[in-house]
């Protein structure tokens, strides 16, 4: 309830979207954890590694919805999720770029 008073007051908030991601996730609510995820990362979060333990929820929720939603709902939301994969300029579905970019640095 704190979490979403804060948000409340102040939408615009990315930080306060995360937390709102991260205690629907405890709650095993994962469409409203990604829309928050989701939210967050468009927002701006005030950290690099803030942004990534977000981008790491959104791939969390896509997993766990996979298996959780039926077919039909499934497919809506995997084209969606595929737009914002897209938009972000991620490498693929599990893959934000700079979880590539870390792997491809410690190759060095």
């Amino acid at each position: 309830k704190a979490a979403e008073k804060l948000t409340n007051k102040d939408l615009s908030c990315g930080f306060y979207h995360y937390l709102q991601s991260q205690i629907s996730s405890h709650l095993e609510d994962y469409k409203k954890s990604f829309e928050e995820a989701v939210m967050a990362r468009e927002l701006g979060l005030p950290k690099e590694e803030i942004l990534r333990d977000n981008d790491l929820q959104i791939v969390f929720c896509f997993q766990s919805l996979k298996e959780k939603l039926p077919i039909e709902e499934w497919e809506e939301f995997r084209s969606r999720y595929m737009a914002w994969v897209k938009r972000w300029n991620w490498r693929g579905p599990e893959t934000p770029s700079w979880k590539s970019e870390v792997r491809n640095a410690a190759d060095n």
